[in-house]
């Protein structure tokens, strides 16, 4: 939405309340369901189910399967977590 501010003289837009509760909701079930996974589950499970994740979204692209393969190779854990989005 399109915030005016007589003080500096300028508009400015910023999320409306809806989609900034909607954005709330998420976090807070994300943040639930990842404590949940600590609560009852394993690393391992986890791991692997994060990695399926991963692969099952990129395995169709043979460039973005070589450099999974390249970053598991080096052992770049962070760069691989780049590739969930």
């Amino acid at each position: 939405m399109e915030v005016i501010d007589n003080t500096h003289d300028v508009v400015y837009k910023e999320p409306c309340y809806c989609t900034l509760q909607h954005e709330r909701e998420t976090e807070t079930l994300t943040k639930d369901i990842a404590a949940l996974f600590l609560e009852k589950s394993n690393f391992e499970k986890i791991a692997l189910t994060l990695a399926s994740a991963i692969v099952d979204k990129h395995k169709d692209d043979d460039y973005s399967f070589f450099q999974l393969q390249s970053l598991c190779t080096q052992k770049n854990d962070a760069w691989i977590l780049n590739w969930i989005n």
